[in-house]
């Protein structure tokens, strides 16, 4: 009996200490679990690029992953040019900004630069009135090839009409469209009406490309959208003065400035280039 008692007391000495020790080495990973100090933090980017009024995300990676706090700042050293709330990082005025990330602790940082663009233009932000008074909104020719002709019905030019339309009867169906602007600003050679302009380019040409309103294409009075076609701080490509009547501009798809044809140049064939080879 006594050896028995001494066995099971033997056994629930064994099992205590077992359980104490397996119980402490538990708390000690728990503390150690709770207590892993941050070695490091990233952005998902070091320099990003965006223009006035778009906005884009950073992410602040925290590390070890196992780290107790992985809370952080979000600073601007120009809020003029860039804010940044919570790791969204907005663009206010053309320039440039960095954005620090700061942990909690205060000791670790991480940075991106930031350049801030003005958006240029393209053809698709324009809205101006067709020939007939209503409004065309060239946003409608996103992924066609627009070739824009300002056009007279009194010029030597004037039989460029006639390969225009050649050119549109042809290529329409290849998202192309020729968009004309009737001008005055050259010799007086646009003197009509609207709808003299319309008879005339109808009855001597079979015109059915779009034609606008008549337009200034030079001076200080010029129409925006010519004062974009004409100015490289407006368009980012090129500047090209109007020289007379009939001068071509090539328009890609995304709406910006591919070339342009002085009046007195062949155009026909080089247009054809464009639309059937990219």
């Amino acid at each position: 009996m006594k050896k028995v008692l001494l066995s099971n007391f033997m056994f629930l000495l064994f099992f205590s200490i077992f359980f104490i020790a397996c119980n402490k080495d538990k708390d000690t990973d728990t503390n150690t679990d709770t207590n892993v100090p941050v070695s490091g933090v990233t952005l998902s980017s070091e320099v990003v690029t965006l223009n006035v009024g778009e906005s884009i995300s950073l992410t602040a990676n925290v590390f070890p992953d196992s780290a107790t706090e992985k809370g952080v700042s979000w600073e601007s050293s120009d809020e003029t040019k860039v804010t940044v709330n919570n790791g969204v990082l907005k663009g206010i005025a053309e320039g440039k900004a960095t954005i620090t990330v700061t942990t909690k602790d205060g000791n670790k940082t991480a940075t991106c630069e930031v350049n801030v663009a003005v958006k240029m233009k393209t053809l698709h932000d324009f809205t101006v009135d067709d020939i007939y008074g209503n409004p065309f909104d060239f946003s409608q020719l996103k992924g066609k090839k627009v070739l824009i002709v300002n056009v007279a019905s009194k010029c030597g030019y004037t039989p460029h009409y006639a390969q225009l339309q050649d050119l549109y009867e042809k290529y329409a169906a290849s998202n192309f469209v020729i968009i004309g602007f009737p001008c005055n600003d050259f010799g007086g050679q646009e003197p009509g009406s609207h709808e003299e302009i319309l008879d005339f380019c109808q009855e001597n040409y079979g015109v059915t490309f779009p034609l606008m309103s008549k337009v200034k294409v030079k001076g200080t009075n010029k129409a925006p959208i010519y004062k974009w076609l004409t100015e490289k701080s407006e368009n980012g490509v090129m500047d090209a003065e109007i020289q007379w009547n009939f001068q071509k501009f090539m328009i890609n798809e995304n709406g910006q400035i591919v070339d342009c044809i002085l009046p007195q140049s062949s155009f026909y064939n080089k247009i054809v280039a464009w639309i059937t080879n990219g």
